[in-house]
């Protein structure tokens, strides 16, 4: 048990629920997305993929997974 974040993030979960029956209720993750970050194909995956998407004007990092997680997505040409 126990939680992270103030309780928003679980520290474990069962993920099998039903002996692998999908669920019926599914909770949506949300992720705020950098509105600059829309021209890449990473937000829409990411909305396919069951998120649902917060779009914002970040001034730190791309994507905010949570109150102490951000990501700052990069090319292979943002390293050179």
């Amino acid at each position: 048990g126990g939680s992270y974040a103030g309780g928003s993030l679980p520290l474990s979960m069962d993920t099998r629920t039903g002996r692998g029956k999908a669920t019926t209720n599914q909770q949506r993750r949300e992720v705020c997305v950098d509105v600059r970050e829309f021209r890449s194909a990473l937000p829409s995956i990411l909305h396919q993929g069951g998120m649902r998407l917060a779009p914002a004007t970040l001034t730190v990092g791309d994507f905010v997974l949570s109150k102490v997680h951000c990501v700052e997505r990069k090319s292979i040409s943002d390293l050179f």
